[in-house]
């Protein structure tokens, strides 16, 4: 269709149709219309350039035909030219770790450790503390559930580390802070076996001793002589977990219990040996005694290294303790 050479007044232009305003035909295609759109467009921009203002009117009721048009046409998806890669999906950025977070998790991991440690002194004797772990573990990974959504993957990562960490503090305590030290010690001319709820722990030579760890707990102490498996005694006994304990075979030998003081030596960060003249030693004969020393069945050092700091006196003392076989 001819673009229409007649120039309509805006009361007019708004009487017709779309397809006339533009001057295409029912059923033009987008490129037709276009072109027509863009053509009346120019004329009608050029009247209004020239001072014919009542003519701007017209020139938006031409926009008005050809949206009202285009829109009977379905978009179409675009598509890139042959050679240019598609854009790829964008990665979702991981949130920072917020010092919340890592306060939450610092005090997990603190509370965990505090239940581990706590059992030791609220569970009963000779317990095991695998439950505790395995709570423990439970409780990290739950942690680590809570702060593994979407973009805080940083955050479970960090979590799951702090778990590993409590499991094997958790297995450290089981294997070692559970159990304490039993001394054993036979002063006697013969040969022995030591059981414990009748299993045998240690068998010892004649004035021998040896060092078992066992839990806390109480427990059916027995002795037997070699050769023969003749009991010698039986009795019970409970292993506290504040301290080690000694088991003195038919209360055959005799201790010196002692206290030994050191001067501090301000020059060379460690304490010297003094008299202990006014720490006398006392004589221990039981069968069955705590050890509360700092040294057991061994002399306290000559020397002890310690710092003394940059505002010691110089005039500073301590003391260990220290228990020993009495000579015979």
């Amino acid at each position: 269709m001819d673009m229409p050479e007649k120039i309509y007044f805006p009361d007019e232009m708004k009487n017709l149709d779309y397809h006339s305003r533009l001057g295409v035909a029912q059923g033009a295609d987008k490129r037709t219309i276009g072109a027509s759109f863009r053509r009346e467009q120019e004329r009608y921009y050029r009247l209004i350039n020239e001072g014919k203002t009542e003519y701007t009117e017209c020139y938006y009721l031409l926009e008005e035909a050809y949206n009202v048009l285009m829109e009977q046409f379905p978009a179409e998806a675009y598509v890139p030219p042959a050679g240019i890669p598609e854009p790829e999906e964008p990665v979702a950025k991981r949130e920072p770790a917020t010092p919340l977070a890592i306060v939450v998790q610092v005090l997990i991991f603190v509370v965990c450790n505090l239940i581990v440690f706590g059992y030791r002194y609220v569970a009963a004797p000779g317990s095991s503390p695998l439950i505790t772990g395995v709570i423990c573990a439970v409780a990290g990974i739950l942690a680590a559930v809570r702060f593994s959504k979407k973009g805080r993957e940083d955050y479970a990562g960090r979590t799951v580390i702090l778990t590993i960490v409590l499991c094997v503090n958790v297995a450290i305590t089981y294997s070692k802070f559970q159990k304490q030290g039993l001394y054993l010690d036979n002063q006697n001319a013969f040969e022995v076996v030591i059981t414990v709820n009748g299993e045998p722990i240690d068998t010892l030579y004649n004035f021998e001793w040896s060092r078992k760890y066992i839990r806390p707990g109480s427990y059916s102490i027995a002795s037997y002589k070699i050769p023969g498996d003749s009991m010698l005694e039986e009795f019970d006994a409970v292993v506290s977990l504040d301290s080690r304990s000694m088991y003195n075979v038919l209360s055959s030998g005799e201790y010196i219990a002692g206290t030994e003081s050191y001067a501090e030596n301000p020059v060379y960060s460690y304490y010297s040996g003094v008299s202990a003249a006014d720490f006398p030693s006392r004589e221990i004969k039981e069968r069955w005694f705590e050890l509360n020393f700092d040294y057991i069945l061994e002399s306290a050092p000559y020397e002890v290294s310690s710092y003394t700091g940059p505002f010691s006196s110089g005039h500073e003392t301590t003391e260990r303790t220290y228990i020993l076989r009495k000579s015979r």
